[in-house]
This record gives C-alpha cells, sequence and structure tokens, in this order.
C-alpha cells in the first residue's frame, strides 16, 4: 500500500462510512504487512492533515454495530482495486476454531470480472 492507495481508501469515509485501513507492523518481520517507517509518517500526516479519526481496530464497536452488516463487504475492495479475496481460511482451514489469541489469515486475491468481461 503506498500513498496514492491510503488516499483513496480513506477518501471513501464520508457520509457516515467508515474506511478500514489494516497496517501490520512499522517495520514488521513480515514483508506482506510490513511499512517502512518513513512511510508510516507520511500515512500519519496524510490523515492528520484531512483531519480523519483512527482508531484500532478493536475500538471499532464504539462507532459501528457490529450486526448491521454490508450485503457484500468486500465490493469496496473489489471496486477499487479490481480484486476479490477468496480461499479464506483461518489457521490453515475455511472452519476454524480459533483458540489462538493471535490466528493466522490467509486468502488469495483473484481479478475481479466484471458484467463485460
Amino acid at each position: 500500500m503506498g500513498l496514492d492507495d491510503l488516499c483513496a481508501a480513506a477518501s471513501t469515509a464520508r457520509d457516515g462510512r467508515i474506511a478500514v485501513i489494516c497496517r501490520h507492523g512499522v517495520p514488521d518481520d513480515h514483508p506482506f504487512g510490513s511499512t517502512e517507517p518513513e512511510l508510516f509518517e507520511r500515512f500519519v500526516e496524510h490523515l492528520a492533515e484531512h483531519d480523519c479519526t483512527v482508531i484500532a481496530l478493536r475500538d471499532l464497536a464504539r462507532y459501528v454495530d457490529p450486526w448491521q452488516r454490508p450485503a457484500d463487504p468486500y465490493a469496496p475492495i473489489e471496486a477499487r482495486l479490481c480484486v476479490r479475496p477468496g480461499e479464506l481460511t483461518c489457521r490453515y482451514t475455511d472452519t476454524p476454531v480459533v483458540e489462538d489469541a493471535r490466528p493466522r489469515f490467509h486468502w488469495v486475491l483473484a481479478r475481479a470480472t466484471t458484467a463485460s468481461g
């Protein structure tokens, strides 16, 4: 995720809508989830300049009812990136019993198809 991606995602947070942007460590041991400190600082500066409220995901229930879910939670991702997550698993199974406080999630991004092909 670069600064342009962050700006595009953050711009969807309007009219009562929330943008969820997940970032892992700064930096992190996993290259797929790591953010370089300089880039993270630019992210924070952009969010501050645009008066964005930043919260931890664990605090999201203070702002939204977790039982009010969109019909297709992946639609915004698909529309923005033209990809759709699939093969969703947790702890290497699609029917996990999660007892671990830090479960491992996995997904595959597939190119989304449009009505025109």
